[in-house]
């Protein structure tokens, strides 16, 4: 289930220019994909949730002090690049 990796990568790097290490991790209740990756020299984990057609996405970054929470929602990805 890597499909939308790329895409999750894209979005992830829209908000945060050091995320890495996207790996699949499971799908949600209605078919979203769900990976996980770290921050290159940041403490805590980014998550990128793609709704199941790959339109949206959202990206969420916890730190282990639970002090940094973020979560966006980025549409309208420029999908070509991903080709």
């Amino acid at each position: 289930m890597t499909q939308n990796l790329p895409l999750a990568h894209i979005a992830a790097s829209h908000l945060f220019s050091d995320v890495e290490a996207l790996v699949f991790k499971g799908q949600g209740p209605v078919g979203e994909q769900i990976y996980t990756g770290t921050r290159r020299g940041k403490l805590g984990t980014v998550t990128v949730t793609v709704n199941p057609n790959g339109a949206k996405a959202a990206v969420e970054w916890k730190s282990k002090r639970n002090t940094d929470y973020r979560i966006f929602k980025v549409e309208d990805l420029p999908l070509e690049e991903l080709q």
